[in-house]
C-alpha cells in the first residue's frame, strides 16, 4: 500500500512535519507500506523533496501570499498519475477538498481540521458535502465531530470512525521550557476569526501588567490581531511567534502559565491535551470536542463562546496561580492515534478491488470493519 498523506496547510510548526503526520507516517512504515507526505507552502520556488528515514516529504510552494484554497496544478498532477493506493487529507477548507475529490483516482481519506460545522456551511457547503459522500472513509478526532457529521449527513454513518486526537506526552514533558519573565498565556494554531484570539487580546488588557500572550501559528487574521492589540495599546505585551518547530512549541507549554484555546469550531480538543501532557492550566471555549478532551485533564476552565473579555481574564488569573502534575496516563497519545489510522486504510483497501477501484466506500462499514 502506498500513502499519500496531506497535513493541514495551516500548520503552526515551521518547516517540519507536525508531530500527528509525522507519528502517522512513521506507522505506515512500521506496517511495511510506503508513504510520501505531500505539503503546500506559502514558499516560493520550485518544489523541494526531502528523506527523514524512509519517508519522503514533497514541498510545493505558492506564488500567493497565502496558500491558494484547493490544489496547486503540480499537486493535482502527482495525485492524478495513480501511483497512491490511499490519499488522506486533513482539510480545514471545503475547496481544498473538493479539488482532492476531482484529482484522485484512489481512496479518499478526508480528517477535518475544523468542526464540519465550519466545513459544511456557507457557499461551498453543499459542494464539501458532495466530497465527504464521495470519499471512502471520513476519520474524526473526537466524538463531538463525528456526531456533528452523522447529524448533518446521516448517509456518512458506515463511513465515518472516531480517532481520538493524540499528543506525544513523552517529548512535552521533556522539553527544556522557554526562558520567559512574565506570566504567560499561550495559543498555539491558526490565526483566524474564528480562533477566540481577539477575546484573549481583550481579556489581556483587563490583567495585570505581568501578563504576556505568546501566540504561536500563522494565518489571514494575522494584521488584524495586531491592529487590535495596537487600538487595545497591549501590542508591547502580545507577541506573535509565527510557526515554530514543535520542540519549541512544547517548550513554549512547558514555561507557559495558562493555554488559551477560545476557538468556536474546533475538531478536536488537541491544545487542551497538550497543555494537560504540559501540567498546564488551560482556559478553554465551552465546546464539545473541549468537554471531550477535558475528561483527561486537570484544571480545565470551560467559558462560553460569547464570554465577556472580563470573564476571561478572571479565569486566567485564577488558572495561573497552580502548576499541575500532568495525568499522563489518561492522555491519548499520538501513536496509538497513528496505529488506528493504519488499520483504517486497511479496512479500506479490504473493502476495494484495488487501488483503482470505485470511490464509494467499503461494503461494510467502516466502525464495524475496525
Amino acid at each position: 500500500m502506498n500513502v499519500a498523506l496531506l497535513p493541514p496547510r495551516h500548520s503552526p510548526f515551521a518547516r517540519q512535519l507536525d508531530p500527528q503526520t509525522r507519528d502517522l507516517a512513521r506507522a505506515i512504515v512500521q506496517h511495511g507500506d510506503t508513504v510520501d507526505v505531500v505539503c503546500q507552502t506559502t514558499d516560493r520556488g520550485p518544489p523541494r523533496l526531502a528523506m527523514t528515514g524512509p519517508v519522503l516529504t514533497r514541498r510545493f510552494g505558492s506564488a500567493a501570499p497565502y496558500v491558494a484554497y484547493g490544489l496547486t496544478p503540480a499537486v493535482a498532477r502527482l495525485l492524478a498519475d495513480g501511483r497512491y493506493d490511499i490519499v488522506h487529507v486533513t482539510s480545514d477548507e471545503a475547496l481544498q477538498a473538493v479539488a482532492l475529490r476531482r484529482a484522485v483516482a484512489c481512496p479518499l481519506v478526508i480528517s477535518p481540521d475544523v468542526s464540519f460545522r465550519r466545513l459544511l456551511r456557507g457557499p461551498y457547503g453543499l459542494a464539501m458535502r458532495s466530497a465527504l459522500m464521495r470519499s471512502a472513509g471520513v476519520v474524526c478526532p473526537s466524538v463531538a465531530e463525528q456526531e456533528h457529521l452523522t447529524d448533518l449527513v446521516p448517509s456518512m454513518t458506515d463511513r465515518v470512525v472516531v480517532v481520538p486526537a493524540g499528543v506525544d506526552v513523552a517529548a512535552i514533558r521533556s522539553a527544556t521550557p522557554i526562558h520567559c519573565t512574565g506570566v504567560v498565556m499561550l495559543s498555539v494554531g491558526r490565526l483566524e476569526r474564528h480562533n477566540g484570539l481577539e477575546q484573549a487580546i481583550a481579556a489581556l488588557a483587563v490583567l495585570p501588567s505581568q501578563f504576556e500572550l505568546a501566540v504561536i501559528g500563522e494565518g489571514r487574521a494575522r494584521r488584524a490581531l495586531r491592529r487590535f492589540a495596537v487600538d487595545l495599546q497591549v501590542e508591547s505585551r502580545v507577541h506573535f511567534l509565527g510557526p515554530r518547530a514543535a520542540d519549541e512549541v512544547y517548550g513554549w507549554l512547558r514555561a507557559s502559565r495558562v493555554v488559551i484555546a477560545f476557538s468556536s469550531h474546533e475538531a478536536s480538543g488537541l491544545a487542551v491535551l497538550q497543555g494537560a501532557a504540559a501540567g498546564t492550566p488551560t482556559v478553554a471555549s465551552d465546546v464539545a470536542v473541549h468537554r471531550e478532551a477535558a475528561s483527561h485533564a486537570q484544571c480545565v476552565t470551560l467559558l462560553p463562546v460569547e464570554s465577556s473579555p472580563l470573564a476571561i481574564a478572571d479565569a486566567v488569573a485564577d488558572a495561573a496561580r497552580f502548576r499541575l502534575q500532568p495525568l499522563i496516563d489518561s492522555i491519548p497519545e499520538v501513536h496509538e492515534a497513528s496505529e488506528r489510522t493504519v488499520k483504517v486504510y486497511e479496512a479500506i483497501m479490504n473493502g476495494h478491488a484495488g487501488a483503482s477501484a470505485s470511490v464509494s466506500a467499503p461494503d461494510a462499514g467502516l466502525s464495524q470493519a475496525l
